[in-house]
């Protein structure tokens, strides 16, 4: 169908000195129309590189979820003996603490310490960080002078290893939920370790399935009036790749209608997607990815009661299953 609009996630590589929303200005400069709403699935600090999904044409509807079932994995390298404002090189200087005791640790030791912070972790948000405070993002309070204190929330921990200490580098990798700063950890940790820190690299290897290895390079952006066939997508099955639902004619036009579909009629035709497995972050959500009759993605379904409710609906017509189940 000429002009349609397909949801599409891409995998940019954002290089260090760039800020998020440069990114996804240059996509919605260049990108080829129509491609419906854009944006970013979670911010990178300019400083960072590294995984900046973007996405099109309704895909972004998934952020949320993106957001609280995909883990994310850095490397890190920080320096320790300095405490920075911002928590990263960006900052001014604000104290500095002796540090050559950790040259007597060895890496059993560090990771003992650093073991101390898997699973559930509270963690204060940085006061420059796109945290929001009365609809305002606190860093833009700090740099008018008002500096707020948030509350500490709840992050997860997944996987944490200390790689090596190289004078005052430390580097290590890190996999968290959602929300979790790297630089307020790298403090942290470092209060653990009887100094001070802020982070100097910071790289987002991967979001859930879809890695730093793969990312779009800046030479590879698009540009206006330039063949963007070879440009690389992930569906929206793709990031968030739960099992999936094809209705009948007669279901598909209840279930556009609102009307929630007994599990027992659909379960029979549950099948995952084509060469991706359930992910063990995803294996007990009671998702399901919706196709209607003529293989088009309805939307995002949810078991509930034994029903398939729905979460969000893509227009009609909007997005065909280009590939098969």
């Amino acid at each position: 169908m000429e002009n349609q609009i397909t949801p599409k996630i891409f995998n940019i590589y954002k290089p260090i000195g760039m800020t998020s929303g440069d990114v996804v200005h240059h996509f919605k400069k260049n990108l080829l129309r129509p491609f419906g709403k854009i944006g970013h699935f979670g911010t990178l600090d300019p400083f960072a590189e590294g995984v900046l999904l973007i996405g099109v044409g309704g895909s972004c509807r998934l952020s949320d979820y993106a957001h609280e079932f995909l883990p994310k994995t850095y490397l890190a390298k920080g320096l320790v003996g300095s405490k920075m404002t911002t928590g990263d090189r960006d900052g001014q200087l604000l104290e500095k603490k002796p540090w050559e005791h950790l040259t007597q640790k060895n890496n059993d030791e560090f990771q003992n310490i650093f073991n101390q912070f898997l699973g559930d972790y509270k963690q204060t948000p940085p006061a420059f960080s796109a945290t929001k405070h009365k609809g305002k993002a606190l860093y833009k309070w700090a740099r008018d002078g008002v500096i707020i204190n948030k509350p500490p929330v709840k992050r997860k921990i997944h996987t944490i290893e200390f790689i090596s200490l190289n004078g005052q580098e430390l580097t290590f990798r890190v996999t968290v939920s959602t929300g979790t700063y790297i630089r307020t950890l790298f403090e942290d940790l470092t209060e653990k370790l009887g100094t001070v820190g802020h982070l100097i690299v910071l790289k987002r290897e991967s979001v859930g399935p879809i890695s730093s290895n793969d990312g779009l390079l800046k030479e590879n952006w698009p540009i206006k009036e330039v063949d963007q066939s070879n440009i690389h997508y992930y569906e929206m099955s793709e990031l968030l790749p739960f099992q999936s639902t094809t209705l009948t004619r007669d279901q598909e036009i209840r279930y556009g209608n609102g009307i929630a579909q007994s599990l027992i009629e659909v379960e029979k035709i549950i099948r995952p997607p084509n060469s991706l497995e359930l992910t063990h972050y995803l294996a007990d959500k009671p998702f399901l990815w919706v196709y209607g009759a003529s293989n088009n993605l309805i939307g995002l379904g949810e078991v509930v009661d034994n029903t398939v409710k729905t979460c969000f609906n893509l227009p009609k017509n909007h997005y065909k299953r280009l590939k098969s189940l």
